[in-house]
């Protein structure tokens, strides 16, 4: 939680005298915190005496330290029946003005490990192959070295992708370009929104490539081309294009080629 929420100041309180139905804390403990209670079952679907103890532990937490709101991390999913006991007990304790959130569940636990490395390498080494990992001792071995620090990293990053809008540019130099690598943010950030001198843009979910009007004189002369090929669907949105004007999103997979001219 202290790496989800870096500047919160998350306390974990020890708990050899009693944790008082507390795990975790954002706060002032004595006006009202966020509280979070941990629990790690042994059994894949909650049964009466884990809903015991989770009820247990929230009484304890409101009769100790009033949270304004409670937050139950669980090892585990809830299956539909433990979704809607854990909702009547949500309804049970808003009447008293007490803010028990959704559960923490293991799902998000496993989306939260996707994106944290260190954390997901500490507590589960063998979790899965790091390919991150895989390819920095490629490139290492490639280049004489045990390995590749931060530094080095970067510095080849930069010369890769300083080469790559190189090889752009000399493919049409009427363009500027800008590439960007990432995609955690989700698709919500393509299509990117409109800039000034934008012509195109594209992205494969890895990387977002923007082409911007550099020499207006020469795209007057020679307008820009495109040469598509789609799949079915991809081929029945650009119909749709030509019919109605309607502005299309084309993924990679209903893109099998591209060229422009």
């Amino acid at each position: 939680m202290s790496a989800r929420y870096p500047s919160a100041k998350i306390r974990y309180p020890e708990g050899a005298a009693g944790d008082e139905g507390v795990d975790l804390f954002q706060g002032d403990l004595t006006r009202g915190s966020t509280v979070w209670q941990c629990k790690a079952f042994t059994v894949t679907i909650l049964g009466d005496s884990q809903k015991r103890q989770i009820k247990e532990s929230l009484r304890d937490a409101i009769k100790n330290v009033q949270p304004q709101q409670w937050i139950l991390c669980l090892n585990l999913n809830l299956d539909t029946k433990a979704a809607r006991w854990f909702e009547r007990l949500q309804e049970s304790y808003a009447s008293q003005s007490i803010a028990v959130a959704d559960p923490f569940d293991a799902m998000e636990l496993a989306r939260e490990l996707m994106f944290r490395r260190t954390i997901r390498n500490h507590f589960f080494p063998n979790l899965m192959l790091d390919v991150q990992e895989l390819r920095s001792l490629v490139k290492a071995a490639a280049r004489g070295m045990d390995s590749i620090g931060d530094v080095d990293l970067e510095k080849l990053a930069t010369e890769n992708t300083e080469e790559y809008l190189d090889r752009l540019r000399q493919r049409d130099p009427r363009f500027t370009y800008e590439v960007t690598f990432g995609g955690e943010r989700g698709p919500n950030v393509f299509p990117p929104p409109h800039e000034p001198n934008l012509i195109s843009s594209m992205t494969d979910g890895r990387k977002i490539i923007k082409a911007y009007a550099r020499d207006h004189e020469a795209l007057r002369q020679d307008p820009v081309g495109s040469l598509f090929q789609f799949n079915e669907t991809g081929g029945q949105k650009f119909l749709d294009f030509i019919r109605t004007g309607k502005e299309q999103v084309w993924t990679p997979e209903e893109i099998r080629a591209f060229k422009s001219t």
